[in-house]
C-alpha cells in the first residue's frame, strides 16, 4: 500500500512539472506577442516565474495561479538597452493581467526580429 502511495505521489509530481513547463512556454509566447504588438523589444527571450499558488477559478474549480516577470526595451539602440519590467498573471492557461512599467513611447517604424539583438527600420 505504501509503494502505491509513493508511486501515485511521484506520478502527480511528474505531471505537475510537465504541465507547469508547458504553461511556462505559453507565458513566453504571450510575452513575446505583447511586446511585438506594442513595438517593444522582448529581452532575454524568456519569462521568469515569481510565484505559484492554488486558487479557485471561475466555476469553483481549483487552478494554479502563476505570476511571471519579463523585461523589454524601447527603441532601436540595442548596444546598451535600458531595461523595463512587465508582469503577467495566468490562472491555468488564461491570461488574467499584464502590466508594463512606465516607459517612453516606442518608434513604430522599428520592426523587431526573432533573433537576439536584431531590429530593422521600416
Amino acid at each position: 500500500m505504501t509503494e502505491l502511495a509513493l508511486l501515485l505521489g511521484f506520478g502527480l509530481a511528474a505531471y505537475y512539472l510537465w504541465h507547469s513547463r508547458g504553461v511556462d512556454e505559453y507565458a513566453t509566447v504571450l510575452a513575446r506577442q505583447a511586446c511585438r504588438q506594442r513595438h517593444l523589444q522582448f529581452l532575454d527571450f524568456s519569462v521568469q516565474k515569481q510565484r505559484t499558488r492554488p486558487v479557485l477559478a471561475t466555476g469553483g474549480q481549483p487552478q494554479w495561479q502563476r505570476q511571471y516577470v519579463f523585461e523589454f526595451h524601447v527603441g532601436s539602440d540595442l548596444a546598451a538597452p535600458e531595461r523595463y519590467s512587465a508582469r503577467m498573471t495566468l490562472v491555468g492557461r488564461q491570461l488574467i493581467q499584464m502590466e508594463f512599467d512606465p516607459h517612453p513611447l516606442p518608434d513604430e517604424n522599428v520592426d523587431y526580429v526573432e533573433g537576439p539583438g536584431q531590429c530593422m527600420r521600416r
